[in-house]
């Protein structure tokens, strides 16, 4: 039997203040998109390389972003949440069903709320990543 999982009970908590190490979960979350890390590539290429063919290396790392897509409730706990941590760095962790963790320090590039006219106002947010994640063993 495979180990797979499904992603429900996955949660998104964010930094209530700053610095303080106290995560709130956002409330109905139901797609999150975690960190993709991407290595520059740097051409090495020089006037004798071999057989006319580039060469290449690795470079710096990219932490990526974070994405998440949320029920819209104007005002509620995680609007306000989120809309005040405009503008500051915060730590985030994506909890897994298995308990294993994600936690990045990160700060919003993009809170879009969708208003349709007949089906459920979704509010989706990007985070972009600053430094390494630690990633935590499964409980």
């Amino acid at each position: 039997m495979s180990d797979g999982m499904i992603g429900k009970t996955t949660t998104f908590g964010m930094e209530t203040t700053a610095g303080n190490d106290t995560y709130t979960l956002l409330a109905e979350v139901f797609e999150i998109t975690p960190p993709t890390e991407t290595v520059d590539a740097i051409d090495y290429t020089h006037m004798t390389s071999p057989n006319f063919t580039r060469e290449f290396g690795p470079g710096l790392i990219d932490p990526g972003e974070a994405t998440l897509a949320m029920n819209f409730i104007p005002g509620n706990g995680a609007d306000v949440a989120l809309r005040a941590a405009m503008r500051s760095v915060r730590s985030c962790q994506v909890t897994f069903p298995n308990g294993a963790t994600w936690t990045f320090d990160g700060f919003i590039t993009s809170i879009g709320p969708e208003v349709p006219m007949a089906d459920k106002m979704v509010n989706r947010v990007t985070f972009k990543v600053t430094g390494a994640k630690v990633v935590g063993a499964p409980s």
